[in-house]
């Protein structure tokens, strides 16, 4: 079975003083949820179930690190930049199967 890919609406603190935040839509894919299992322990954050908003946070910096969105470290990502996500959609892959000759 396919994995979905969720999309959430991420609202970054904008580099500007007084700046609106600065909007973003990313797909968190299931590298990013990989990388973000291998990063939980190194940043020893507790498990997903006692700390989902943490994990969420987590895969989002992922996916904004794979984007090219962010260049920071997790720490500084969660303490400077993330002001606030929303998930907007699951996204259910095609489920056409590729045409092996095209």
């Amino acid at each position: 079975m396919p994995m979905r890919r969720l999309v959430y609406t991420v609202y970054l603190q904008n580099p500007e003083e007084g700046g609106e935040p600065v909007e973003h839509e990313v797909q968190v894919l299931a590298v990013d949820r990989l990388k973000a299992e291998l990063e939980a322990g190194r940043q020893k954050l507790p498990a997903a179930k006692d700390a989902p908003q943490n994990h969420t946070a987590l895969w989002l910096w992922c996916a904004l690190v794979r984007t090219k969105v962010v260049k920071v470290t997790y720490q500084q990502f969660k303490n400077d930049q993330l002001l606030d996500f929303d998930p907007i959609r699951e996204e259910e892959p095609d489920p056409t199967p590729a045409d092996p000759s095209a």
